[in-house]
């Protein structure tokens, strides 16, 4: 599908185990370059911070490194390979102006960004170079739907 010179790719797959969250978190790894946006959506529980932290590990080349999810302070920095991997978990932010204040718009340069609970910023996120990944839960499954804006 072509929308404003935009072109999307769509995929629903099955993740039946922790196993194949970090096989897709490899996959989406190899794609990555400084500049994209990985977007995370999905129900409290549904895998989001797992999924990111799987992704951060490859990015960063450290299976030992510890990665924490930054509810609180919304943001956090990790050294990758080819570039600084940007974490937000945009959760506990409750109006637009709260981003102003994040500087959000300019951190989303020059690095890979990763981000849990992005509709609240949707507004200035760019369409381009960008994954927006839709993890759900049905009964005992996971699945994943995958988005690719290039």
């Amino acid at each position: 599908m072509k929308k404003n010179n935009i072109v999307e790719t769509k995929r629903q797959i099955k993740l039946a185990n922790l196993e194949e969250v970090k096989l897709l978190a490899d996959n989406l790894a190899a794609i990555a370059s400084p500049g994209l946006l990985l977007c995370l959506y999905g129900d409290l529980g549904s895998g989001k911070t797992t999924l990111a932290q799987f992704l951060i590990k490859n990015l960063a080349g450290d299976d030992n490194l510890t990665i924490t999810s930054p509810t609180f302070n919304i943001m956090q920095i990790y050294t990758g390979k080819s570039c600084e991997i940007y974490h937000y978990d945009l959760y506990r932010l409750e109006e637009f102006r709260e981003l102003a204040e994040l500087g959000l718009e300019e951190l989303l340069q020059d690095n890979i960004s990763i981000i849990e609970w992005p509709q609240i910023a949707e507004p200035i996120l760019p369409e381009k170079n960008r994954i927006n990944i839709y993890l759900s839960l049905q009964g005992e499954d996971r699945f994943c739907e995958i988005k690719i804006c290039a």
